[in-house]
Order: structure tokens, then C-alpha cells, then sequence
């Protein structure tokens, strides 16, 4: 019979696993993971202490940090510690019936609550509800209305505000509220009217919230240089322009002027070439009635721009103002070409001084010749090219411009059509946001006179965050090389198949 020894299994010492086994996890001694909790609590909080950094930075490492961690100061937590039940919910009201059904009367204490609702009193998105006693002796009853109004003076409930306010923030207008308020099974809102005073009302507070950015902008940009003897700050920006349309057929336009340090925006243009009122009563143009309306609507007309839709565009400015030097040294008394020259008596252009003064003063007394200026003139062109001007922007780039006008389209998008005050509007909100982050729509709602309330705190804490995190993963130099090989592998991806339809044609 076989030695047992033999069949015995050597076995190792038996491995006790900490934790979850199925990860590895190096255990490190205790002072090794003490300097491991030093560097995670040191790198969250320079995710949530951007300002800090600015003051004990120079210009050019406040401008190495992600664009969006110059802009926001977010703490590391998405969420309140702090409980409330402020706020509003979406609830099944058949189900609130049958729970108000179940409580004796408080005043006969034998019959029970039923609840009605008052469909002929309901205010947009606010119902009517009522209680009442089930016995018919009792005259039991209390009604009111499920949102209170944004304050004494007015008479907008808070609901129906901030469900505008949502619905423009998302870029939906009033038909996009009809479509949520069908799908969800819920009351028709408001009508299309008080849908527009209501953002009328939006448009007075989002524009203040916008132009205190902008200045609170300038004013922390101003920190980075120092003033010229005159008391100017020579500061360094990138503009850009964006149209409603996509192509140059655009009735709207909005321009915009970033700080290169910070990335915040400064300035903001925004222009017409239409007015729909303008459009309506042309018809009736040279009649006593539209001379007794243009009194009234000329200094309100939407239509503050005339040119091409390329010109609202920084860049065309910029094209037109190369070729202006050109037009201008070729011009003669006989053949002016002034029309690209700045207008108005500040004009550096003498032609468009005397134009503005109703004066005959400027003489051109030395123009280049003919022959001279056919030569130079394919120089002046390719000076004007969008390549060229795009390379002198400080080594800097345009995509916080592109990103900024993004952010605007979103709130007013171009599939559908918009009014000028929807432009606006979408603009104001969008420098609120990119400046300040998603915070910015507490400061909209005070100026509304609206308690904006925890919930919403919560919400929007966490879009900053969430907004804050993903920039500083996409800035580490980990993502940029992943990026990077990415557009290489499609490149040669792409090149590949080009070399293949070569030969096969």
C-alpha cells in the first residue's frame, strides 16, 4: 500500500484578506499614509481655494490654471450638511386626495376632509385647492393656492416665475413649457402673454446680475496691471463674435471682450439689424398714425446695427479697420474711399470729421499713386486675413470666447426662432454663469425678490462642482496626451482611407 505522504498537498500559510479582496490596495505604514491624507487634503484644497492663488500668483501662472478653476470658488462638498423641506414636489394630487380623506373634520371631529380643486382659479401653473367637511351639517371649508406669490406688490406666484426663469435657463420657450407640463399630465401653464411678462421681469434682474459681473470682472483684472499716467489700465483681452444664425444672414449678433488673465467676460455688445415692431408698422409708413407711433418707438426700436452680419463679428472689425489705412492713403479729393474710416467727430480720419461736423476742411493732399497702390495692395490683404489676425492674440487663444458663446446658444438655441429680448436674455444669463458659475442664478432670483431656497443651493452647488472637477481632470496632462493620440489615431485613421479611395479610383 502506497506511503499517504506522498498524496498530502503542501499548503502555504492561509492569505487574510482586508477590505474588498478583489482590489489591490497597498497597505502602507502608518506615517507613509499620514503624508498619503496630507497630499489629498492638500490637492482638495487647492480644487477649492482658486482665490487664494490669485493674490500670491503672477499673471502668467494665475493664467496656467484651468479657465474654470480662475472663475469659481467651490467647496469640495456637493451637497448641505443642512436638512429643510422648503421647496416644491412633484406629487399625484389623486394621491393627496386620498390621504386628506383619511382626517376627521377639526371642527365636528365626525366628518372627514375632502379635498377639491378649483379649476376656473387656477393662476399658470398654480392651483386653487380647497378643504372641505364630508358632513353635510358642517360648513367646514379653507382654500388656498399651492405657491405663494414673489411678494406683496406683485402678483406673479413663485412657481410660475422660476418655471420661466428654468425653462429659458435650458433654452425652452413657451411651447416647450406646454409640451412638459402634457407630457408630465400636469395643468396647461401660463398663456403665451404672461409667459412673456414673465420674462420681461427676467430680463430686468438677469441684466443687473450681468453688468455687476462684468464690473466685479474688471475690477479683479485691474489687479494684474498697473495703470498708465492718465489713470487707463492697458489690459490684455480676446473678443469674438457670435451670430443667431449660422452663416453671415443673421438679424442678431452679440460681441464679446475676455480678460486674458482671468477669463471672465468684460464686455458684451449686443446688436440688430430688425425690429419686429419696425416690420409691422411699415406698412403704414408715411401715415399720420406711424408718425404718432415712431415718436414713441424710435428711441426703444431693437434695430441698432446696419451693415452685414460679418461686420457684427470682432475679426470683421478688425479686417475692415486694415483695409481702412489702405482706402484711406489712396483717396483723393476727386475719388474718396472713406467708407470703411470710423465715423463721428473723434474720427482719426479727417474726411469723416468734417462729414460729422457739417465742415469742408480735409483735403487730400498727398495720396499714394495709383500704381503704388495696386502693388501693395495684395500686402493689405493678406494682413486682413483671419489667419494672420488670429495669431496675434498675446500666444493666446479664442476658445473661452467660443465656449462663452456656446453657453449663450444654449439658453436660446439656434434651431428656434428668438426675439431680441430672448438674445438678451440668454446673453445676461450666460455671463452670469460663465463668470460666477451656476451661482449666478441665486443672485437673479433676489433680484426678483424670490428666496431662492436650499434645494436650489444644492442644485446649483453641485453643477459648480461637477463643472470644477471635470476641468481639472481635462487640464492634467494625463487627458492632454490622451486627447492628443486620440486626434492622431483618427488622422491616421482618416488619411488611410483617403490613400485607399486614391486607389481605387
Amino acid at each position: 500500500m502506497p506511503d499517504k505522504k506522498k498524496f498530502i498537498r503542501l499548503k502555504g500559510k492561509k492569505r487574510k484578506f482586508h477590505g474588498n479582496r478583489h482590489v489591490k490596495v497597498e497597505i502602507l505604514p502608518d506615517s507613509e499614509a499620514s503624508k498619503q491624507e496630507n497630499i489629498a487634503e492638500t490637492s482638495t484644497s487647492n480644487l477649492t481655494a482658486a482665490s487664494d492663488e490669485v493674490t500670491s500668483s503672477s499673471a502668467s501662472e494665475f493664467r496656467s490654471l484651468p479657465a474654470s478653476k480662475r472663475k469659481l470658488d467651490c467647496d469640495s462638498s456637493s451637497e448641505d450638511e443642512e436638512e429643510c423641506t422648503d421647496g416644491f414636489r412633484l406629487i399625484d394630487i389623486s394621491i393627496l386626495m386620498s390621504i386628506f380623506n383619511t382626517f376627521l373634520c377639526p371642527k365636528c371631529k365626525s366628518g372627514h376632509i375632502v379635498m377639491k380643486e378649483d379649476i376656473t382659479a387656477k393662476m399658470g401653473l398654480v392651483s386653487q385647492l380647497s378643504l372641505e367637511c364630508s358632513a353635510e351639517k358642517c360648513s367646514y371649508s379653507m382654500s388656498f393656492y399651492t405657491s405663494s406669490r414673489v411678494n406683496n406688490k406683485s402678483k406673479a406666484f413663485e412657481a410660475n416665475r422660476r418655471a420661466v426663469l428654468a425653462m429659458r435657463n435650458i433654452g425652452v420657450g413657451h411651447q416647450g413649457l406646454v409640451k412638459f407640463c402634457g407630457t408630465m399630465n400636469m395643468l396647461a401653464p401660463m398663456n403665451a402673454n404672461s409667459y412673456t411678462d414673465h420674462v420681461t421681469a427676467i430680463h430686468g434682474a438677469a441684466e443687473v446680475v450681468a453688468k455687476a459681473s462684468m464690473k466685479s470682472a474688471a475690477e479683479e483684472t485691474k489687479e494684474f496691471y498697473e495703470p498708465e499716467e492718465d489713470g487707463v489700465y492697458d489690459v490684455g483681452i480676446s473678443a469674438d463674435g457670435t451670430w443667431r444664425r449660422r452663416g453671415y444672414s443673421s438679424s442678431y449678433g452679440v460681441v464679446s471682450g475676455m480678460s486674458l488673465v482671468t477669463g471672465k467676460v468684460l464686455d458684451i455688445e449686443i446688436m440688430s439689424k430688425e425690429c419686429r415692431e419696425c416690420i409691422t408698422w411699415s406698412s403704414k409708413k408715411g401715415s399720420e398714425e406711424f408718425e404718432h407711433w415712431w415718436e414713441g418707438h424710435q428711441h426703444n426700436c431693437h434695430a441698432n446695427f446696419e451693415g452685414s452680419s460679418g461686420a457684427m463679428d470682432a475679426a470683421g472689425y478688425m479686417e475692415n479697420a486694415v483695409l481702412a489705412i489702405f482706402h484711406h492713403t489712396r483717396s483723393t479729393d476727386t475719388n474718396p474711399y472713406h467708407n470703411l474710416c470710423p465715423k463721428g467727430e473723434t474720427s482719426w480720419c479727417g474726411y469723416q470729421r468734417d462729414l460729422a461736423k457739417n465742415t469742408n476742411e480735409y483735403s487730400h493732399s498727398h495720396p499714394l499713386p495709383e500704381a503704388v497702390s495696386d502693388s501693395i495692395l495684395p500686402v493689405f490683404t493678406d494682413l486682413s486675413t483671419s489667419q494672420l489676425l488670429s495669431s496675434c492674440l498675446h500666444g493666446g487663444t479664442q476658445n473661452q470666447n467660443e465656449a462663452f458663446n456656446a453657453l449663450i446658444w444654449q439658453c436660446a438655441t439656434k434651431e428656434t426662432h428668438s426675439s431680441l429680448p430672448t438674445v438678451e436674455l440668454a446673453t445676461f444669463l450666460a455671463v452670469g454663469i460663465f463668470n460666477n458659475g451656476a451661482k449666478a442664478i441665486l443672485d437673479v432670483l433676489e433680484n426678483l425678490g424670490i428666496k431662492p431656497g436650499c434645494q436650489t443651493k444644492k442644485c446649483l452647488k453641485k453643477i459648480d462642482y461637477d463643472r470644477l472637477c471635470h476641468s481639472t481632470r481635462k487640464s492634467s496632462d494625463k487627458q492632454k496626451n490622451k486627447r492628443k493620440k486620440i486626434r492622431q489615431r483618427k488622422k491616421g485613421y482618416i488619411d488611410n482611407l483617403s490613400e485607399k479611395e486614391r486607389y481605387q479610383i
